[in-house]
């Protein structure tokens, strides 16, 4: 599998059209395949709005590209048993002909008797929700799918082979191609500097290169979400947080197929990428902001961890990193549905998509599928979203994912 990567579209901005029934705030995976889903459905008077000169180079194209159904909450659960089985089974015959699902397993390993524990009522959660092929593994088994693993320190861990890794430009690529086939409008380097609410058309959207009328949106805009909506008068708690992932150079003795596999007791994580491996760790002293510039000082953090891990992997050398947004929530969870009412009359007719806490490429088939149907039919039928709904913040009532890394 070839590194995340980012295509240049060289979509130039001409001319806006004057109305639209909807338009799409984000030109990230949550917006395209939200949009891929309307246009399956019939409906293509689309707009998609991308403040970035490239689709998808906020988080989408900068993830790792893990697909798990291993998650704590039954919410987050449903997601992954959804958009597993869709990446699985349809992305290849209905969206993108290149694209792969590899299916080379999670590997989550506990070294202590407490997150064994965790790790053992995570997955009679998952079975129960249907994700049977998780199972508990030995520190023997671990040895025999990494040779190399140190299990001395291993009490065991939870393994799921149908679990996989995919590649977030040939998603990006494929949706792009499609939905622009099905009459989708597409433009990038413009920037939503605000929306009206209208009574002829819900909405107006005001952008540097004119307006645009809209009867509903969707904010799909990431790791911006919590200022953009702060500009409309709604509190959407997503912060943006940098997370950084390292790639090694060329190790022969690696297997090629290994699973993704995380130290629970540490939160580092890595996976095969490119004859090497890619590897990472989340930052506890990280600021929130923009910054998506590799920070090449939280490398020395990092290091001893993967030694302890895999000693052997004191013979890689960094060759190269790269840095994106996570946009983060409360409970590490998204935010998902119909924005409520306000006095300025936003939320009448809008919906978001937000705060995935770094599972939104994951996730995104069942947020496509679920957003779609909010947009077109004002409810939801194939899965109940309602636990990822923003007011669960003024009630209390959160989902508090642990799985998030």
């Amino acid at each position: 599998m070839r590194p995340a990567r980012i295509f240049d579209y060289n979509v130039t901005v001409i001319n806006l059209p004057g109305d639209a029934k909807i338009v799409i705030i984000g030109g990230g995976v949550m917006g395209l395949i939200t949009a891929w889903e309307c246009a399956s459905r019939g409906e293509t008077d689309i707009v998609i709005l991308e403040m970035r000169s490239l689709l998808g180079a906020g988080a989408t194209q900068k993830a790792a590209g893990g697909v798990r159904a291993q998650f704590t909450t039954a919410a987050n659960v449903g997601m992954s048993k959804y958009s597993q089985d869709f990446y699985r089974r349809r992305f290849t015959p209905e969206i993108n002909p290149d694209f792969q699902y590899l299916e080379y397993g999670y590997l989550f390993v506990a070294r202590s008797e407490e997150k064994l524990k965790a790790l053992d009522n995570s997955m009679a959660l998952q079975k129960k929700l249907g994700a049977d092929a998780v199972r508990h593994i030995t520190a023997d088994e671990i040895k025999e799918i990494l040779p190399d693993f140190n299990i001395d320190d291993v009490q065991g861990g939870n393994f799921s082979p149908e679990d996989g890794v995919v590649d977030p430009g040939d998603i990006v690529n494929g949706l792009d191609i499609s939905i622009r086939r099905m009459g989708v409008q597409i433009f990038t380097d413009c920037e939503v500097t605000g929306i009206e609410s209208k009574s002829n058309f819900n909405f107006v959207v005001n952008t540097g290169h004119g307006n645009i009328n809209a009867q509903k949106i969707l904010v799909a805009t990431g790791s911006w979400s919590g200022e953009f909506m702060e500009k409309c008068g709604v509190n959407v708690p997503v912060e943006p947080y940098r997370r950084t992932l390292y790639i090694s150079g060329p190790l022969p003795w690696f297997p090629k197929k290994a699973p993704f596999t995380f130290d629970v007791c540490t939160g580092t994580h890595f996976r095969p990428e490119s004859g090497g491996i890619i590897f990472l760790k989340i930052n506890p002293d990280e600021i929130p902001g923009h910054n998506e510039e590799p920070d090449w000082d939280f490398l020395e953090n990092i290091i001893p961890d993967l030694i302890h891990i895999m000693p052997r992997l004191e013979e890689a050398a960094v060759i190269d990193a790269w840095a994106g947004p996570y946009a983060m929530t409360p409970d590490h969870s998204a935010i998902l549905g119909k924005i409520p009412d306000s006095p300025s009359g936003v939320g009448k007719g809008m919906y978001i998509a937000t705060g995935f806490s770094g599972h939104g490429l994951m996730h995104s088939p069942a947020v496509g599928c679920a957003m779609s149907e909010l947009l077109l039919d004002g409810v939801t039928s194939t899965l109940d979203i309602s636990a990822f709904k923003l007011e669960r913040f003024d009630t209390g009532v959160l989902i508090h994912e642990t799985a998030a890394f």
